[in-house]
């Protein structure tokens, strides 16, 4: 039997595969088990599978042979927004790991600053200058800038002021988020094919919680604040001697607020084109809250919702679960 001749492939699959490989081994660097954020036992479960997290095939590939030299630094080029110098044996006009270690340090920090409270903007900064040029870095700059973003959002819009004003303006409102959301557009849509292809279930779930968290989670914020003042002003109408409410912008009516999120509400389902479904994707304690809220002003008594609000309730209404039985 004759051996059968050896499998060849064409450049432009093997150019494919090298930009692969070297997506995946900086989105390891950079948010993987080989980042600055990768917790113990993701790193412990790498090594039991046998993975060696100490090899490194964007250093292999260029001295294996000269078109994977080509293909590589080609990618590194591509990738990062290094110059590519094609005299000789070729070579990148700076060094790679120069781009990645800002946005490494970076995306391990938001979290830790999403957990104590508001990130260090100084560090996003300079994960986003080093990332010049590589729409990859940028996104990831910019979704863990986001991530960090929301609850700040969230505590703004339960404080009534979501969008920027002249209150709290060391915090980022919605319209910031908003903004950076469109910059995260932006940047997914410069990066490589293969980069759009291999991310996007993550791209997909971004957009599904960017759209649920403007749709509802700003609006509840919203209406739990105003909730909350009607009540003080209830205590105060009752108690002059109560302390005065601090002065504050003027605040959306509950009904602008309520028929706002019907109608976004409206255009979530008629847009919905995700393989998860709506339900799934609201998730139970979401739906908790909401349906917590609106049952709470269904059993307050008055003419407008802000008289319902400041109400003190009715035991005589129906509990939540009377409501749900009785459909």
């Amino acid at each position: 039997m004759s051996e059968s001749a050896p499998l060849i492939l064409p450049p432009e699959t093997v150019r494919d595969i090298v930009f692969m490989l070297t997506i995946l081994y900086i989105e390891d660097l950079v948010v993987g088990p080989l980042s600055l954020r990768a917790e113990q036992d993701i790193v412990t479960l790498a090594q039991s599978l046998g993975l060696d997290l100490n090899f490194n095939p964007v250093e292999a590939l260029p001295v294996s042979s000269m078109q994977l030299r080509h293909f590589t630094l080609e990618a590194l080029s591509g990738i990062l927004g290094i110059p590519l110098c094609k005299d000789g044996l070729w070579r990148l006009e700076g060094k790679p790991y120069t781009k990645i270690a800002p946005v490494r340090r970076w995306c391990a920090a938001a979290e830790r600053y999403t957990r104590s409270g508001s990130p260090d903007y100084d560090h996003a900064a300079l994960a986003l200058r080093g990332c010049a040029g590589s729409s990859m870095l940028r996104v990831y700059t910019l979704v863990f800038l986001a991530n960090a973003f929301r609850p700040l959002v969230r505590h703004r819009a339960g404080l009534g002021q979501p969008h920027a004003g002249v209150l709290f303006t060391n915090m980022p409102s919605v319209d910031d988020l908003e903004a950076l959301n469109a910059q995260i557009d932006a940047a997914y849509a410069d990066t490589h094919e293969i980069f759009q292809r291999l991310h996007l279930p993550v791209w997909r779930a971004h957009l599904i919680e960017t759209a649920l968290f403007h749709t509802y989670d700003i609006h509840y914020g919203m209406i739990k604040f105003a909730r909350h003042r009607a009540e003080m002003i209830a205590l105060r109408k009752k108690n002059p001697r109560a302390p005065d409410m601090p002065p504050e912008e003027p605040l959306e009516p509950v009904e602008g607020i309520l028929r706002t999120v019907q109608e976004a509400d409206t255009r979530v389902h008629e847009t919905w084109a995700h393989s998860l479904s709506f339900n799934a994707a609201f998730g139970a304690p979401r739906l908790k809250a909401w349906s917590e809220l609106l049952t709470w002003l269904i059993g307050c008594e008055g003419d407008t919702l802000e008289e319902r609000m400041a109400a003190p309730r009715d035991s005589s209404h129906r509990s939540e679960q009377d409501i749900v039985d009785n459909k």
